[in-house]
């Protein structure tokens, strides 16, 4: 019986360069953090908090996915219990954000922004949880699995990445 692990093997290029590319943003987020502590830090603006915290968060989701499925000898059950804890974890994460968003923020065009954020982290941590619940019901030869893999973690560097962006630009008046 194959292990997870060895269905892995070819996108190995491709989860180490997720893993790089996830560490090195979250590296990015923390900074520009400290930088703009006046209104993202505790007194700043709850709505663009809310939003930085999901910026960080896609981020670290991307790089933990990546590296477990770097793990040599991972089995299909070990794959699908992680996968689906982290994204349980990220999807209540987005929508407790979400909500906080939502019932904060007065001006509805930022709501607007904010919420496409939120969606689209929601969508990539949807991709992540059938991904796992794929990979525990053993299919791991399944394309569904392999295409929600490859596409999930860009939809999350792609929210991530949009969020960052708000966050640099937003404006303090």
């Amino acid at each position: 019986m194959s292990t997870f692990s060895e269905h892995a093997a070819p996108f190995g290029a491709y989860f180490s360069s997720l893993a790089q590319i996830s560490g090195a943003l979250v590296g990015l987020v923390f900074v520009a953090l400290t930088f703009n502590i006046k209104s993202l830090g505790l007194r700043g603006r709850p709505e663009l908090r809310d939003l930085a915290r999901q910026t960080f968060a896609d981020f670290l989701t991307v790089l933990v996915l990546s590296l477990t499925l770097l793990l040599p000898g991972l089995s299909a059950d070990a794959a699908g219990y992680v996968l689906i804890a982290l994204a349980l974890v990220a999807l209540l994460r987005v929508l407790r954000g979400l909500y906080g968003a939502v019932t904060r923020t007065a001006d509805a065009r930022a709501r607007g922004q904010i919420v496409q954020r939120f969606l689209l982290s929601l969508m990539g941590n949807s991709g992540v949880l059938c991904t796992g619940v794929i990979a525990l019901r053993g299919m791991v030869d399944s394309d569904a699995l392999w295409s929600l893999l490859a596409s999930s973690p860009m939809v999350l560097l792609i929210s991530g990445s949009r969020s960052a962006w708000m966050l640099v630009v937003h404006s303090d008046d």
